[in-house]
């Protein structure tokens, strides 16, 4: 074949295989899915029955809700009054009721044995009451979505006797903010393995007021910070009863900071303050276990910063302070232990182990905690952390190679992926038309050649 028809058959071949790269693409992208904003449909899995969510729907005037998830008789369809909504919710069956409006239910709401998401839309579901809890739930599963930036899930004791969420017979509930303004109550009261997430501040404002009551069992985490007029901030009852507080605590009048009985562990991943007469930490009774990652600090003139008996254990990984002059730094009685990562100050009386006062220097030698300094009678102790201390030696560095990931699926082999790696299908039309650009440059340079010849 002549030189000239050569390069004519090449110059065929590098066009053919441009317009198929260029085809390939949008032949991939079609096979990706639809478009932004198109709709898409799934069928449900073999044996699952199929999930029906209704379309956006605008409100007409008085509608304050709709629910948008659940049964096929009920989604689409918008109530004039919350309670509307939660007469139509089937029991033990998931139902999603999206806000159209701003929500305030102010007569107390008890809802029992039901599955409910709020969808707030951005908007304000309060619960409050007077005279008994805002909100009650009996084995329920309440929790919400789409808060946005200003939405919020409240619920709130307006005074005259009352939680602001009250759980029992287990279930589990997510809001964004719980209060009571009663006397004797408290802000949640949950029992029988609730499960409380609350995202935001739990407040009392009544006298002898907890923020948190927790037992028999129950989990509660609060994602924010707890503050009472006068009462404990957590009080926990009960093996298996865990509090965690992603937050500060603040206590007013002779109350504690948090209080544990009988087995319960709390976690505080913040400070305790109070500028009355309280407790810090007041723990009791074998398998209590408390954390606090922060300070204690109680100006009040006669306050405690930690007391523990009965085998309790307490952990603070900050300071303590009590700078009050009738005030006292730790006590520790019947086999309970307390450790302190920080300084202890007080301005009263230092530490009472049992019946025998203690100041800072009368610390047991040698010490029984490396870094600590001691303060025993054999039986109860506290640790404080020693100043002093020499630091504890860095561990060697570990300088041995990382073993290479396994591959899932292949008996334990490592298998290296072929190709370009992070590419993927995307990028494969480019790397056809490279190559083909590479083959004809290669094809005119011989072609050239031989023609010279």
């Amino acid at each position: 074949m002549k030189p000239g028809k050569l390069l004519s058959v090449f110059m065929a071949l590098v066009l053919a295989l441009s317009m198929f790269a260029g085809i390939a693409a949008p032949a991939q992208a079609a096979q990706a899915g639809p478009a932004s904003g198109e709709a898409t449909a799934s069928a449900p899995a073999s044996g699952s029955a199929a999930v029906l969510t209704a379309p956006a729907v605008v409100a007409t005037a008085g509608e304050v809700c709709e629910i948008t998830a659940g049964p096929a008789a009920l989604v689409g369809t918008q109530y004039l009054t919350l309670d509307d909504a939660l007469n139509q919710v089937p029991d033990a069956t998931p139902v999603t009721i999206k806000l159209l409006t701003d929500i305030d239910y102010d007569t107390g709401c008890v809802i029992s044995n039901k599955e409910i998401t709020f969808d707030l839309n951005g908007l304000n579901l309060v619960f409050k009451n007077t005279g008994s809890p805002a909100l009650s739930l009996q084995d329920c599963a309440i929790d919400y979505i789409n808060q946005g930036a200003a939405g919020s899930f409240k619920a709130i004791n307006l005074g005259g006797n009352g939680h602001g969420l009250a759980v029992d017979e287990g279930g589990s509930c997510e809001l964004t903010y719980a209060e009571t303004d009663s006397d004797g109550y408290d802000a949640i009261n949950c029992d029988q393995a609730a499960v409380i997430t609350v995202n935001g501040a739990v407040v009392t404002k009544g006298d002898r007021s907890v923020g948190i009551n927790a037992y028999g069992k129950s989990q509660v985490t609060v994602n924010g910070n707890i503050s009472t007029k006068a009462g404990h901030g957590v009080s926990a009852c009960d093996k298996g009863t865990a509090v965690t507080v992603n937050g500060n605590i603040s206590v007013g009048g002779v109350n504690c900071g948090v209080e544990a009985f009988y087995g319960p562990s709390i976690t505080v991943n913040g400070n305790i303050t109070s500028d009355g007469d309280s407790w810090g930490v007041n723990a009791f009774s074998k398998g209590t276990k408390i954390v606090i990652n922060g300070d204690i600090t109680l100006t009040g003139m006669q306050a405690d910063g930690i007391f523990a008996y009965e085998d309790a254990a307490v952990f603070v990984k900050g300071n303590v302070s009590v700078p009050g002059a009738m005030s006292r730094g730790v006590s520790v009685d019947a086999g309970a232990q307390a450790t302190i990562d920080g300084a202890l100050t007080s301005g009263g009386e230092y530490i009472w182990v049992k019946d025998t006062l203690k100041t800072a220097s009368d610390y047991t030698t040698p010490t029984t905690k490396a870094g600590y300094l001691t303060y025993t009678d054999g039986a109860s102790t506290v640790w404080v952390h020693d100043p002093n201390a020499a630091p504890e030696p860095e561990p060697e560095p570990n300088l041995k190679p990382k073993p290479k990931p396994k591959t899932p699926g292949t008996g334990g082999k490592v298998v290296t992926p072929v190709g370009l790696p992070g590419t993927g299908d995307a990028l494969r039309p480019l790397v056809i038309a490279l190559v083909v650009f590479a083959v004809a440059v290669a094809a005119v340079i011989i072609l050239m050649f031989i023609r010279r010849k």
